[in-house]
């Protein structure tokens, strides 16, 4: 879907943030799509009707599974559910954190998709489990994505990552990165400057380091079981990813 040109002068931080957002997974990660397909399976697997994405941004993995089930997304971030809306009209967002999320509705499958699980706190992943298993269908499964990857990476100082250009904005766009490591989490810091140098954003993501065994540990402490842990999405490219396939 092609998007409307916005005037950067009068664009919010939170609508910039889920611009910079997208042109960011498509610039720097260059559409990474490796999962769709494997979510799509797993929805045909396991026959799902009933779909809730937690950390849904802006809709990579939420809008195509619903072309093919019931879905719903919900994400922290307001931005991103909005541009998400403005993609697919009429999809059922919630604006919540999945820690403190209940609700009547049941899901037959929960997806925490890509990185969403390793953004949590760590004192937050016990009650994010509980949440997701009373709003957990009976026979329902739970997808946990958890990369190794950020187990690994290096700390560094300001880089440039890409230049491209955002149509949106109108205007050229270079990435600069920054990582920290830190004892429980890495740190990675995102500087979004224009080809003036004018600064346009700057965010701050975290990502926890979280080991086989506490995961076990957290998931069972949240009324779950790991039923099975798949490697990657099936290709050579993502072994570093582990898919954790709970229920109840």
């Amino acid at each position: 879907m092609v998007m409307a040109k916005t005037d950067i002068k009068n664009i919010s931080k939170e609508k910039l943030s889920a611009l910079l957002y997208d042109w960011h997974n498509l610039n720097v990660l260059r559409n990474q799509n490796h999962d769709i397909t494997y979510f799509i399976d797993q929805v045909k697997q396991y026959n799902s009707k009933n779909i809730l994405v937690v950390g849904a941004g802006t809709g990579r993995v939420s809008i195509p599974l619903s072309e093919i089930s019931n879905v719903t997304s919900m994400d922290i971030d307001k931005g991103r559910l909005d541009r998400l809306l403005r993609k697919k009209p009429g999809m059922k967002v919630i604006n919540m954190d999945i820690c403190v999320f209940s609700s009547s509705d049941k899901f037959d499958l929960i997806i925490l998709p890509y990185n969403t699980f390793l953004n949590i706190e760590t004192e937050k992943i016990i009650s994010c489990m509980l949440s997701v298993s009373k709003v957990l269908s009976e026979e329902g499964m739970c997808l946990l994505d958890v990369s190794t990857s950020f187990n690994f990476k290096d700390k560094s100082d300001w880089k440039e990552f890409t230049t491209a250009p955002s149509t949106e904005l109108g205007l050229e766009v270079t990435e600069f990165q920054k990582i920290e490591r830190g004892p429980e989490q890495l740190i990675i810091y995102k500087n979004y400057v224009d080809s003036q140098g004018r600064k346009l954003l700057l965010t701050e993501e975290k990502y926890h380091y979280y080991d086989k065994e506490y995961l076990r540990n957290s998931i069972e402490s949240g009324l779950l079981k790991i039923k099975k842990i798949d490697i990657g999405y099936g290709d050579e490219y993502t072994k570093h990813r582990l898919i954790y396939k709970c229920q109840k």
